[in-house]
C-alpha cells in the first residue's frame, strides 16, 4: 500500500511543500511539541519576530539542526506568546492564511529562556525558569528556601550536619555533593514540589526576565494570582469600605 504525499493544505514541519504565504496551525502535537506546552489549534505566525509566510518549509528551515533555539510567536485563541523551540518535529501542521497587519518585530532568542507556568484549583499560579541557573549550586540553602523546597533543604542540611563530627572537610564534601545534585535536579525538584502542592503545568512561555514571565502569565490566564500574593478581599467587604 502506498503512502499519500502531503497535500497543499496539510503537511508536517520537515520541509514538505505547502502553500506559500501561510502561517501554520497545529493539527496534532508530537511529544516534543507537548513538552513545549503546545496544544492542537495553536498557531505559529512568526519566528524570531519575523512573520512566517512560507509555511512548514520555512519553519523547518528555521528549526533545522544546529540553528539553535528560535523564538516562535504562538497564537492561542485571542492571546499571543513566545516559546523557544530547537527542533522541527513539533507536530502535524495545516496551512492557514497569514494574519493581516502582522509587523516585523525582531527578537533575539538568545536573550530569552522558557518559563514553566503552574496553576492550582484555588486560582493561584507559580513559575520557574527552565534555563540552567548557578544559584542552586552557589547558594543552595537560600535557593531551596526561595522555591519552598523544604524537604530537600532539610535533607541537605541534615546530611551536612551528620558529616560535621567527622571533620570540616567531610562536612564540606557532603555539602558540595548535595549542592551539585540539587543543581542538576533543580527543574525536577521544583516541578515535583509544585505538583505535591496541587499545582499543574499549563503553559510554557519565553521571557527575558521573571517580570516578563509574570506579565505573559497575566495575558494567558488573567484571573490567576501569584502564590505569594495576598488574597483579594471579598467583594462585599470592599464595597462596605
Amino acid at each position: 500500500m502506498t503512502q499519500e504525499a502531503p497535500t497543499m493544505a496539510e503537511s508536517d514541519a520537515t520541509g514538505a511543500p505547502d502553500t506559500p504565504g501561510t502561517a501554520l496551525e497545529l493539527k496534532a502535537v508530537s511529544d516534543r511539541g507537548a513538552a513545549l506546552g503546545l496544544k492542537p489549534g495553536d498557531q505559529v505566525v512568526a519566528v524570531d519576530g519575523m512573520p512566517l509566510t512560507g509555511g512548514s518549509a520555512e519553519l523547518g528551515a528555521h528549526l533545522a539542526p544546529g540553528r539553535g533555539p528560535r523564538a516562535l510567536s504562538v497564537r492561542r485563541g485571542d492571546v499571543a506568546f513566545p516559546v523557544l523551540a530547537d527542533g522541527s518535529d513539533l507536530g502535524r501542521w495545516v496551512g492557514i492564511p497569514a494574519p493581516e497587519g502582522l509587523q516585523p518585530q525582531p527578537v533575539a532568542p538568545e536573550t530569552l529562556c522558557n518559563w514553566e507556568l503552574f496553576q492550582d484549583a484555588r486560582g493561584r499560579y507559580d513559575l520557574q525558569p527552565l534555563a540552567p541557573s548557578p544559584w542552586p549550586l552557589v547558594a543552595t540553602p537560600f535557593w531551596l528556601a526561595h522555591h519552598r523546597l523544604w524537604a530537600p533543604l532539610a535533607a541537605h542540611l541534615s546530611a551536612t550536619a551528620c558529616a560535621a563530627p567527622v571533620g570540616l572537610l567531610a562536612a564540606l564534601g557532603v555539602y558540595a555533593l548535595g549542592a551539585v545534585y540539587i543543581w542538576r535536579a533543580a527543574r525536577t525538584l521544583v516541578r515535583a514540589a509544585r505538583q505535591s502542592e496541587g499545582f499543574a503545568p499549563f503553559a510554557l512561555v519565553a521571557a527575558a526576565s521573571a517580570r516578563e514571565a509574570h506579565a505573559l502569565c497575566a495575558v494567558l490566564a488573567p484571573g490567576l494570582r501569584h502564590v505569594d500574593a495576598a488574597p483579594s478581599p471579598p467583594a462585599t467587604a470592599a464595597a462596605e469600605r
